[in-house]
């Protein structure tokens, strides 16, 4: 959380840039490591903040969004990927993305960035097509579109 609200111009991988900011998450009652059912409590004692979590699904090669967040227009919108452990499955770890349009890139042909629905991860060439497109699109769960095999 503290890398995507206080991001540091160099050496972003250091600890030390972002321990003076731990005290501004409220951080009471959850638990360490952080499963995405306490995303939740978070954001309610974080009311600036909201988190979407995506994971990667080995199978299909692609991303599924296991956390949406119900709030909209938060001042801070964080999107994490998580990353579970291969040798041991209770282990995963939490990675700030910040930018959606270069990890959903192969959903495109569009060779430029692109503009992401968090809600359905499709990628829009157009800010306003985007746009048009959300007020559908959230009426419904998360979803996960899967194009069919050009090959097939």
């Amino acid at each position: 959380m503290l890398s995507a609200l206080y991001e540091p111009k160099v050496h972003k991988e250091r600890l030390s840039n972002y321990t003076s900011y731990e005290s501004t998450l409220d951080m009471a009652g959850i638990n360490y490591p952080v499963e995405t059912k306490q995303i939740p409590l978070f954001e309610e004692q974080n009311p600036s903040i909201s988190i979407s979590v995506l994971s990667f699904e080995p199978d299909t090669k692609s991303f599924t969004i296991k956390y949406l967040s119900p709030e909209r227009g938060r001042q801070h919108h964080i999107n994490l990927l998580l990353l579970n452990d291969e040798s041991d499955p209770m282990k995963h770890h939490y990675v700030c993305v910040t930018n959606m349009s270069r990890l959903v890139a192969h959903r495109s042909k569009y060779g430029h960035s692109t503009y992401v629905c968090h809600s359905c991860l499709h990628p829009f060439s157009d800010p306003t097509a985007l746009k048009n497109h959300i007020p559908f699109c959230v009426q419904h769960q998360p979803q996960q579109v899967q194009y069919p095999d050009p090959d097939d």
